[in-house]
This record gives structure tokens, C-alpha cells and sequence, in this order.
């Protein structure tokens, strides 16, 4: 199958080199681009634990000060994949939550009494804000240190376009909320029917701006790459 691709660039380079060793052929046309924010730096002594919704966001952390001071502490992944980021950077109590915010936060709520401290929560400036008002309503003093933000991409490349047209795209994968509703907009600037194309999406979140387009959209049977990849098979 010919794949189309649309996370930032690293990420989409990890997920074609997956696709390759499985006989697909992947185009990559990130929706997102990525930029760190320059957060100010901001206390640790009172943190007793991490909530974690991506690896990104364990990247941008992994860039700061104040990460030394927080390996030790308990971290709650959203999913596997946040989890391996963690234990990579450096972190020894890692705990991972079932790929998305409501499991994240019930996760953390059955692991730590909100007597115990602070949970800092490293994001992106673009959230939808459930895990920390889950966290916020349970009791928990939550403190957002915003890492940095995805800006989304107008236009898609002038050869994805192309391939588009001419029907030359059997799969187009989508990994998050924004990615979808950023691809609709640049489907919409090309003129692209977006009832032309199946989506793959890991959730039903994500890929839902692209089914009200009318594309058809099949979901992940759990929100994690591992599952949106067995799509492929279906």
C-alpha cells in the first residue's frame, strides 16, 4: 500500500521506516510543526508526581534543569509509548495508562492522594484540558508547564497533492485531534474531496473532524500505533 503520513517529520520518519519493513511504501506530509517554548523555570520541590500525555512533551523536558530533579519522581504515562520515552530519559518509576486522558488521570488518582503533593504536567501550549480538570475536580494541585506548541501546516506539498489527485494514496494515517482537523483544512486549500480518501485514525477524537468531511474513517481498536498500524491488515 502506498501510506500517507502526517505527524511531525521524526515521527513520521520512525513510523515509515515500520511501514517499509512491512512491504508498504510511506509519503510523509506532516500537518504539525513543532516548536519549543521557552518556559520560564519553575519550582520542583513540591512535586510529587508526573502526568505525561506524550513523548514530545518528555523531550521538551528532557532539554530542561529541572528534569534532574524529577527523575525519581513517579511518572504517569498516558500509554506505552510516553511510558518508553520516560524510562529512555531517564526515569525510574514509570506507570503506564491505557492511551488516553480519562485512564491518565484515573491512573494517577488511584496512585497518589492529592495530600501528597503537586502533579506537574509538561504539554503542549494546544490541550484540550481534561486531564488536568480530572486531576484539578479529584483534588490534586496540578501545575501546566507548557513545553511547546504545534502549529498547523496551510498547505499539503505540491507531490502529495498530486498523488492525491490521481488516487495514488490508499491509507491516510492520523494520530491526534489537531492532525485531523490541520489535514481537513489543507484538504479544503487543494481542493481534495476528503470522501476520496481512508483514514486510519487512532481514535475516535482524531479522526473525527475528518469523518464529518465525509471521509471514510476506520479507528484503532485501541488508541496506540501498534493497533492503528493492524488497520493495514483489515
Amino acid at each position: 500500500m502506498r501510506i500517507l503520513l502526517t505527524r511531525p517529520q521524526d515521527q513520521s520518519r520512525a513510523t515509515a521506516a515500520l511501514l517499509r519493513e512491512a512491504g508498504h511504501e510511506a509519503l510523509i506530509a506532516p500537518m504539525l510543526r513543532i516548536e519549543p517554548v521557552d518556559a520560564p523555570p519553575f519550582p520542583t520541590h513540591d512535586i510529587a508526581a508526573l502526568a505525561v500525555t506524550s513523548a514530545r512533551a518528555v523531550e521538551e523536558l528532557g532539554k530542561r534543569r529541572e528534569c534532574a530533579e524529577l527523575r525519581a519522581k513517579t511518572a504517569f504515562a498516558v500509554g506505552e509509548r510516553t511510558a518508553q520515552a520516560l524510562r529512555a530519559a531517564g526515569f525510574t518509576a514509570v506507570a503506564a495508562a491505557a492511551g488516553d486522558a480519562t485512564s491518565l488521570a484515573k491512573a494517577a488518582i488511584d496512585g497518589l492522594a492529592p495530600s501528597a503533593g503537586t502533579i506537574l504536567y509538561p504539554c503542549g501550549c494546544e490541550r484540550r484540558g481534561e486531564l488536568d480538570q480530572a486531576l484539578e475536580a479529584a483534588g490534586f494541585s496540578v501545575r501546566l508547564v507548557e513545553l511547546y506548541r504545534a502549529r498547523m501546516v496551510e498547505a499539503l506539498p505540491a507531490d502529495i497533492r498530486e498523488a492525491m489527485l490521481q488516487g495514488a494514496i490508499d491509507r491516510v494515517l492520523i494520530y491526534s485531534k489537531r492532525t485531523g482537523e490541520a489535514f481537513v483544512h489543507a484538504l479544503k486549500t487543494a481542493g481534495i474531496d476528503p470522501a476520496t480518501l481512508h483514514v486510519l485514525a487512532i481514535s475516535e477524537n482524531a479522526g473525527a473532524a475528518l469523518e464529518r468531511a465525509g471521509a471514510r474513517v476506520s479507528v484503532a481498536s485501541y488508541p496506540d500505533e501498534p493497533s492503528l498500524l493492524d488497520l493495514l491488515a483489515a
